[in-house]
């Protein structure tokens, strides 16, 4: 893999799309705006700072940053949708590698920055607005940065089993689930990905549920004893946990690289 040419793939990626970027950002900039002023309101019609309300807007802000990166997660094909796009995209002198993770880091690293100039800027706008309207000003940006560290906090200290790996290996398990779920669908990816994702493990783990459950109404209506006696201790259990999950992310983004090179540029409605 030759990092220049996935470098100047993923600039030709945002060269391509930088209206399409500069659209989206000023709409992400009044969503984050009607969030931070819808949950502020009462705070700036009674002419004070609600540290409270701030601490919520931070909290709404942050889980909906959250789920617009899980959408575009499963996005990862968005410049392959139609024959022009996909004989451009496949005309660019790189390898399907390359071109898979130019797409991955345009999703991801990218959208992070496209997020954060929209909240920045809201919170700035609102920071103004609070300063003229109460002559004070109180930071969602921080508040945001707060909660964050907040989390990394509890993780690594409030339950001793659990670190900071375990948090990122959770994300990137749920990233990579939609990531590979993104690119079996031309629409909606989002939507039926996650439809997908919820039915389908419900439907193996009501399977699991009922299979263990009748084994143990079997065991106890013959009069035999069913106990179950864990060698490991806690701490290790949640070590071969999280590696379990970070190996299930890296097989799923590898899937997701598998189904990026085989996408079709004629195909039905909903499959690639």
């Amino acid at each position: 893999m030759d990092t220049k040419r996935l470098m100047k793939v993923l600039r030709w990626n945002i060269i391509g799309t930088r209206s399409y970027l500069t659209r989206q950002t000023m709409l992400l900039f009044a969503a984050f705006c009607f969030i931070v002023f819808s949950q502020n309101m009462s705070g700036l019609l009674d002419r004070r700072i609600d540290y409270e309300s701030i601490s919520r807007a931070a909290s709404v802000a942050l889980t909906a940053s959250a789920v617009i990166m899980l959408v575009w997660a499963s996005k990862v094909t968005f410049n392959m949708k139609t024959k022009t796009e996909f004989v451009n995209y496949a005309m660019l002198p790189a390898t399907n590698a390359e071109k898979f993770l130019a797409n991955l880091l345009f999703q991801t690293v990218v959208r992070i920055v496209q997020v954060t100039i929209a909240i920045v800027a809201a919170d700035i706008l609102f920071c103004i607005i609070s300063l003229i309207i109460m002559g004070d000003a109180s930071s969602v940006t921080l508040r945001i940065l707060t909660n964050l560290a907040s989390i990394i906090y509890n993780a690594v200290h409030v339950d001793n089993t659990l670190t900071i790996g375990d948090t990122i290996s959770a994300a990137l398990l749920v990233h990579s689930t939609y990531t590979f779920g993104g690119t079996f669908f031309r629409k909606n990816q989002f939507l039926w990905t996650t439809l997908f994702w919820i039915f389908v493990p419900l439907l193996i783990f009501t399977l699991i549920g009922v299979a263990i459950g009748g084994t143990a109404y079997y065991l106890e209506s013959n009069g035999y004893e069913l106990t179950i006696n864990w060698l490991l201790g806690d701490t290790a259990i949640v070590f071969i946990i999280s590696i379990c999950v970070i190996l299930m992310a890296i097989g799923f983004y590898f899937l997701a690289y598998r189904r990026f090179c085989r996408i079709q540029i004629i195909n039905n409605k909903f499959f690639n």
